[in-house]
């Protein structure tokens, strides 16, 4: 086994910050508290003296998550049958300039104002950060995932300064105590309840005090056609697309007692809330006005 070298200045590659933060709390906290710089600063200095688990990846390559290759498949699959544009759209569920607008009112409702820093984890082709370019004036962007073209297409016409940036586990690529808001839209519905809470611990460490963290989520009583859709696939034999997520709140109150979070709100998916302020049209020649509902619940967590 090739040996370690810890620097004191730098956080090795092979490092996983959130895997670390996850198996010892305690050190979480301390970050968050801001007595240690990171979770490889509380290693570095004690942890490995306590012989605490390390969180160094192995030398051949990092953990695979099962998301990554479920979406890269997905977007690859899309791009062979339709034009760019439509496979982008499709890519993030349809309705792309319809639901940018929503998710930016839905923001909008929560305090985000144009000076902000808002960090959009898995933002997919871009369909927040398009239709947040005119409103994040004075404000910087990260946008992250993990499919190149999708990352290629929402960079696409975005301010110089705004960031896109390819990641391969389950981490936010951004400093401590930075962000005014970090977001997770239709992210949640795909991962393990243990992939979420890693994740959550990452953006408590991003956001600022007072910052917000935002998700959305999926309930059985709101969301049942999609748990319909996916036990009736495994019925007939089919596979299905990807992991379909439903968390009860119960979980949510739980994760968010151990991270120190408070609970702002959580709206169900069929209760309109975000105000649009003009009509917007679908692509099926519908048009939405006034209050709308999300369709997945939302959860706003403050720091």
């Amino acid at each position: 086994m090739s040996k370690i070298i810890i620097s004191p200045n730098t956080i090795p590659a092979e490092w996983d910050e959130a895997a670390y933060l996850s198996i010892n709390p305690d050190v979480a906290k301390a970050v968050q508290q801001g007595v240690f710089s990171s979770g490889y600063d509380h290693f570095k200095q004690y942890g490995n003296y306590e012989k605490r688990n390390n969180a160094f990846r192995k030398q051949n390559g990092s953990q695979k998550f099962h998301f990554v290759e479920d979406y890269r498949n997905l977007v690859r699959n899309l791009m062979e049958q339709y034009p760019l544009d439509e496979a982008m759209s499709r890519a993030i569920g349809g309705n792309f300039v319809a639901w940018g607008q929503i998710e930016k009112q839905l923001l909008i409702h929560y305090g985000l104002l144009p000076d902000h820093t808002l960090i959009d984890v898995g933002c997919g082709s871009g369909r927040l950060a398009k239709a947040m370019i005119p409103y994040l004036v004075n404000g910087k962007y990260l946008g992250t995932d993990v499919v190149d073209e999708l990352l290629d297409y929402a960079k696409k016409d975005s301010p110089s300064n705004w960031q896109f940036k390819k990641v391969e586990n389950i981490s936010i690529p951004y400093p401590n105590s930075c962000a005014d808001f970090c977001v997770f839209f239709s992210v949640f519905t795909h991962l393990l309840y243990e992939e979420i809470y890693c994740y959550l611990l990452e953006a408590r460490r991003v956001i600022k005090k007072d910052g917000m963290i935002i998700f959305s989520f999926l309930e059985f009583p709101q969301n049942w056609d999609i748990f319909e859709a996916t036990y009736a696939n495994i019925l007939l034999g089919k596979p299905n697309v990807h992991l379909n997520t439903f968390i009860g709140r119960d979980a949510i109150k739980c994760w968010a007692s151990r991270l120190d979070l408070s609970i702002v709100s959580i709206t169900a998916g069929n209760e309109p809330f975000i105000l649009l302020p003009q009509p917007i049209t679908l692509e099926d020649g519908r048009v939405i006005e006034g209050l709308q509902a999300f369709g997945q619940s939302v959860c706003a967590l403050k720091a």
